[in-house]
């Protein structure tokens, strides 16, 4: 996302390589990641000139690791290309061809701002996909630790990488951190409009004439049941908006709506009760909010039940 915005302000084009494509140990993987990434360059050139400034974002680089999480060597000749392009702006690679010829390959990105992406995945921390075992706050002190102290750092990524890459890497990245409890629960409100406009919206236009409204029990009910800290804030935005969908699709199907609710803009309130542990859903029209009807009440089987629950 940084770097979409920066080439958006700069009005700069990027070239993106996902190293997932690339983790085969054949030369054809480091010929196609050549090949990729020199068809790229040379449609760039073509439309904005030879000396064009570009972006080029390698992706995942993660999933090109040198060491598996077992401590076996992995065969990934790609990583040579990588680092080659990290220290000098250029690979080479000589392909075998038929009856002893060969043919060189060469791409040259010395003209490019050259950024890659990685990720630090559950399996080399033994977090847990469980909130109740794995905590916003454990995902934080890990953070804080490899992003704190070389030699922490330099110890997970020599889990991954070997020396002569870790070398390479150690300097050169920044570790974002991980979302806090407040960036959860700010991230479940603004799935909010989202929701809203899947449901409602045509064309940019409130066609459904409908406002949604969650109550801070049923924002804690979803932060309970979507934040796992270990798998990060895609699956929080997915989980909440899954959720949120079905309890408004449900309330909308089953509500036998008269004349004056089709007609007038209506307020849509979702809640949770703790105690039975169900959703319901409450109607308002906008005009008079302070009176309300209960449109839907379900009961939820909760994935991760609180220790403070009861009964």
């Amino acid at each position: 996302e940084i770097i979409r915005l920066t080439a958006s302000y700069l009005n700069l084009p990027v070239i993106r390589i996902n190293m997932q494509e690339f983790t085969s140990g054949t030369e054809q993987t480091v010929s196609n990641f050549i090949d990729t990434l020199s068809s790229q360059i040379e449609q760039i050139k073509k439309k904005h000139g030879e000396k064009a400034k570009y972006f080029v974002l390698i992706e995942e680089i993660d999933k090109a690791y040198e060491i598996a999480p077992d401590g076996s060597l992995m065969d990934r000749p790609v990583m040579a290309t990588f680092k080659d392009l990290l220290n000098d702006g250029e690979a080479k690679l000589t392909v075998s061809g038929p009856y002893g010829s060969s043919t060189s390959k060469k791409v040259n990105i010395q003209g490019a701002f050259l950024f890659y992406t990685m990720n630090f995945t559950i399996d080399r921390f033994g977090f847990e996909a469980d909130p109740r075992l794995t905590t916003v706050d454990d995902v934080m002190q890990a953070w804080k630790s490899i992003s704190g102290r070389l030699s922490d750092r330099k110890a997970l990524l020599r889990r991954m990488f070997l020396p002569d890459t870790v070398s390479r890497l150690m300097s050169k990245f920044y570790i974002m951190p991980p979302l806090s409890e407040n960036n959860y629960r700010e991230l479940i409100r603004r799935q909010v409009q989202t929701v809203l406009e899947q449901r409602f919206y045509l064309d940019d236009k409130n066609i459904g004439q409908v406002e949604i409204k969650m109550t801070k029990n049923y924002l804690d009910y979803l932060y309970n049941e979507t934040v796992i800290p270990s798998e990060g804030a895609r699956n929080t935005v997915e989980l909440t908006q899954r959720k949120m969908s079905h309890d408004i699709n449900e309330a909308m199907r089953n509500w036998k709506k008269t004349a004056l609710w089709s007609a007038e803009p209506i307020i849509l309130e979702l809640d949770f009760k703790s105690a039975k542990s169900e959703v319901t859903v409450k109607a308002r029209l906008q005009r008079d909010p302070a009176k309300a009807e209960e449109i839907y009440r379900a009961p939820v089987a909760l994935d991760f039940l609180r220790l403070k629950m009861n009964g």
